[in-house]
């Protein structure tokens, strides 16, 4: 595995991981999620080298070995949602550039699903396929009110502090769904993969007020109905979750989000639920079954483009 660092277009370094294949016959974009950073993909990154691909993934800002000191759980003064999204846009050019003619997907989890979504609204052309694990629907008037309560308190306490309440508000309720299991049982049935989250100092951490505010706004952004009109009609498109994952509503919010793609005339999008399954499917007990699902989806793409050239 390569490390390195990309500068944003705002100056910001940007902590990017890069397992590499020799001879790759495609590329992978991974979007982490909330409060990780890129290392948890490595498992499924070597799978996929393992079948041909190189696979990219960065820190987002204020995580991993991308965030600043003072900048834990933190996006940006202002606008952060759109720098991460900016960021992510720039790595995707980063790819392209050094891995030309050859297929590009992108694969992004919860908070990353976020930003890949709304990438695929501002250049669906980029990719030839994504993966959408772990999404969520708007949230719609809660949603409005918790960005509210989000500003108001950024503007009281400095958009860098972290907040406990908005946590607490965030996530009582999916903790509530395992109340036996413990404070992070929604992440994952698997003991072991929540015990090394739990080790893991790079996860886990509280977030900021601006944060919070930053990260509402990227799920509205994300399930606007309007903005994915833009997205073009033959880019095949997966979403995948787990049917005990509250932050895809036990499922009815991912199904909410297939139909919008559908009604934005979308040919290809696909729905897999994993049953019993939580949020992180690829820490999930049958991770293997989802990595399978992953890499048949891009490489039955990659078959289909053979065939009609």
């Amino acid at each position: 595995m390569e490390t390195r660092y990309l500068r944003s277009d705002d100056g910001h370094r940007i902590f990017i991981r890069i397992w590499k294949n020799e001879n790759p016959v495609a590329t992978v974009h991974i979007n982490h999620g909330m409060a990780e950073h890129s290392q948890r993909y490595s498992l499924f990154a070597e799978y996929l080298v393992s079948l041909g691909f190189s696979v990219y993934a960065q820190d987002h800002r204020g995580h991993g070995y991308t965030k600043e000191d003072g900048e834990t759980g933190w996006f940006a003064e202002s606008n952060g949602w759109r720098r991460v999204v900016s960021d992510a846009i720039l790595v995707d050019s980063l790819i392209t550039e050094e891995n030309p003619g050859i297929p590009h997907f992108v694969f992004g989890h919860s908070m990353g699903s976020f930003v890949t979504r709304i990438c695929l609204n501002l250049n669906s052309s980029a990719y030839d396929g994504a993966c959408i694990c772990g999404t969520g629907a708007s949230q719609g008037i809660v949603g409005r009110i918790g960005l509210h309560l989000a500003r108001k308190r950024a503007a009281k306490y400095g958009s860098k502090a972290e907040d406990r309440l908005l946590d607490s508000l965030a996530f009582g309720n999916y903790t509530k769904h395992f109340p036996k299991e413990g404070k992070i049982a929604w992440l994952t049935k698997d003991k072991e993969e929540r015990k090394k989250y739990e080790e893991d100092p790079l996860c886990g951490f509280l977030c900021t007020s601006s944060f919070y505010a930053d990260l509402i706004t990227l799920s509205f952004a994300a399930n606007d109905p309007e903005a994915c009109l833009s997205i073009r009609k033959d880019l095949p498109l997966m979403l995948i979750s787990g049917d005990q994952d509250p932050v895809g509503d036990y499922g009815k919010g991912v199904e909410k989000v297939w139909r919008m793609y559908k009604q934005a005339g979308i040919e290809n999008v696909a729905l897999q639920l994993f049953k019993n399954d939580r949020h992180e499917l690829l820490n999930e007990t049958d991770k293997e079954d989802v990595m399978k699902c992953i890499s048949d989806f891009f490489l039955g793409i990659m078959e289909r483009q053979r065939t009609f050239k």
